[in-house]
């Protein structure tokens, strides 16, 4: 019935628990997985420059997989459809899944084991093990996204350009460890960031369609590269203010039991935080759309009384109200995507000193 419900229901002949595993998988590998495991990892295992170079690991995976989407549409790209896997809404080239599935793994056993040859290290048994594992979920993924929609192409592009992005960040491992770890808000990083950003923003592809109009799914992959960019910028500041203040978190004790309170408390104060700054933000930046709304859009008139030119100009003028009610919507999303990002690095935090947990 579960599966059903996530219209997942096995092939004929096919195994529930096969079918079930996949829709497992396909879970973890998705935004909304990450959206849980990133918070936890920061607020129980503490707030280190490390566990934040995972989450800008994160990010840029999603905006460069997103821009990839877009720059590639064409005609021929494939339309949204609901599968037996989930309902992958949209199927194109790079599978940002694959890409997390390479970069995050590998990025995190780099970090840990270092460049070394394996048979230079004394703990080459525990990393040919951890590398072992971590192939063997970049396969699981790989072959459930195809299960699930996805192309045997666009899994191999999300493979490949989620083993270029990680070399990016290990050549830029130590300088940000460094800003992050130091909270300098006037520094070389901080304005390289404001400018990666604003070209992302300024030059993201936009492919139109034969008959001249954007394609839906890039419009789509440009609310997704906004919204993981106010949430990269705000995290990120979040982070320095937090260095700043000295509220960084600590790890949990090592008590299992000491360890298992102090983790359910920070998740569940971590929580009521995040969701009422995200609440508060929304319901603060829709009252001012609202506002923005009723100052200048224009109202509706009667067809009947207007003449040809005049229902010509009506028309362009509900374009561009209906221009401006999407803008105004986007405006709230991406705030909420600011605050929960804000809330994550610093305000969590914050209330965790005060509680003293």
């Amino acid at each position: 019935a579960m599966l059903r419900w996530l219209h997942a229901e096995p092939a004929k002949g096919e195994n529930l628990y096969v079918a079930a595993l996949y829709v497992m998988v396909n879970f973890l590998a998705s935004r909304k997985f990450y959206m849980i495991a990133g918070p936890t990892m920061l607020w129980v295992g503490g707030c280190t420059p490390s566990a934040a170079l995972l989450v800008l690991c994160y990010c840029l995976n999603c905006v460069v997989g997103c821009m990839l989407k877009s720059l590639l549409l064409t005609n021929a790209s494939k339309k949204h459809k609901r599968t037996r896997y989930g309902t992958g809404r949209m199927h194109s080239w790079p599978s940002v899944a694959a890409v997390n599935a390479t970069a995050i793994p590998f990025l995190l056993l780099r970090m840990q084991y270092g460049s070394q040859y394996v048979w230079d290290m004394d703990t080459w048994a525990q990393c040919t093990l951890s590398y072992t594992l971590g192939i063997a979920w970049l396969v699981l993924v790989s072959i459930a996204r195809i299960r699930a929609g996805d192309s045997p192409a666009d899994v191999q592009g999300g493979v490949v350009v989620g083993a270029l992005t990680p070399r990016l960040m290990i050549a830029l491992m130590d300088p940000l460890k460094d800003w992050l770890a130091s909270g300098d808000w006037r520094s070389t990083e901080t304005t390289s960031l404001l400018v990666v950003v604003a070209m992302v923003v300024a030059l993201f592809p936009m492919p139109l369609r034969s008959n001249g109009e954007v394609f839906r799914d890039a419009l789509a992959c440009y609310h997704r590269t906004a919204v993981m960019l106010s949430f990269m910028l705000t995290f990120t500041a979040g982070t320095l203010m937090c260095t700043q203040a000295k509220g960084a978190m600590g790890a949990a004790p090592q008590d299992p039991v000491g360890g298992l309170y102090f983790a359910l408390m920070r998740l569940a104060v971590g929580s009521f935080v995040t969701l009422a700054t995200m609440l508060a933000v929304s319901k603060g930046m829709k009252r001012c759309m609202q506002k923005f709304l009723q100052c200048f859009s224009v109202p509706a008139t009667a067809h009947q009384l207007l003449t040809l030119e005049q229902k010509q100009a009506d028309e362009q003028q509900k374009g561009i109200s209906r221009a401006m009610h999407r803008g105004c919507m986007e405006a709230v999303i991406v705030s909420r995507a600011a605050a929960f990002g804000l809330s994550v690095s610093f305000l969590a935090p914050v209330a965790f000193h005060l509680v003293g947990i």
